[in-house]
């Protein structure tokens, strides 16, 4: 693709990113490229998610049947860990070989791309954060539905650090003496209120149905939302960015048993 045509993909991003792509003056520019793009779409995500407000959220569903709302909650945990083994491949393996090694060009338009689905997939976090603030539970299950606001985003803010290291290592090339090697972390830490989440599901068990949803939290969300909700991928991370998502993703897999 020539340059021409490389600069029209980025026409609609900052004149921030639109310098970085036309100058390539400096040998941290790709980095510094990928972190301005996940910046500016995630400062967007950030701010929709802090004007939510369970009490003001918009369209109410009314889940009060207490099988139904169970069943929503352990789809909801088995699709989470979709959305974050989802993350963690397209930075580890897209993301990364977009941007490529040290010091060996890298590829402007496979790095928005990379951020695109990125993008994507916080979106999906969001929109299941709005979810959990929509829905009016049955009686018993309100402390979990409260325990439950802001479970989605915690992981959100992996991403916001992920961001912000990659900036750490722009600014180090930039540097008079930099190291020359680089190791980029995406940590998803657990949510503080999930060991509060699990105590309020314990509290309900002996009187609590089991789970008997045989759909994915796609199919269900669209029957209760009435639109669909998508997510796919999985593959081995591997390579200089590392990610902790296998062990973060146990940790909801337990949550999803308190169910059963």
């Amino acid at each position: 693709m020539k340059k021409d045509e490389i600069i029209k993909e980025f026409e609609n991003e900052s004149e921030q990113v639109k310098s970085i792509v036309c100058d390539r003056a400096t040998s941290n520019w790709k980095f510094l490229l990928a972190a301005e793009l996940l910046e500016s779409r995630l400062n967007a995500i950030t701010r929709q998610y802090q004007g939510l407000d369970s009490e003001t959220v918009g369209k109410r569903i009314d889940m009060t049947n207490e099988n139904t709302f169970i069943d929503w909650s352990a789809s909801l945990c088995i699709e989470i860990p979709k959305i974050m083994e989802n993350i963690s491949n397209k930075i580890i393996r897209d993301l990364q070989k977009a941007i490529g090694p040290v010091g060996k060009p890298g590829d402007a338009l496979k790095i928005k791309n990379a951020v695109e689905e990125i993008n994507d997939c916080c979106k999906q976090l969001l929109k299941i954060e709005t979810d959990i603030r929509s829905i009016d539970p049955p009686h018993r299950f309100v402390a979990v539905r409260r325990k439950m606001e802001g479970f989605a985003f915690s992981w959100l803010n992996a991403v916001v650090r992920f961001k912000d290291n990659m900036k750490e290592v722009a600014n180090d090339l930039a540097s008079t003496h930099p190291r020359g090697d680089y190791d980029l972390i995406l940590k998803f830490d657990t949510p503080l209120q999930i060991s509060q989440l699990a105590k309020e599901i314990k509290k309900l068990k002996p009187s609590t149905p089991l789970a008997t949803n045989t759909m994915s939290y796609s199919e269900l969300r669209q029957k209760l939302f009435g639109e669909p909700q998508v997510t796919r991928v999985k593959s081995r991370p591997k390579g200089r960015t590392r990610s902790n998502v296998r062990s973060t993703v146990s940790i909801v897999s337990k949550i999803l048993r308190l169910f059963r």
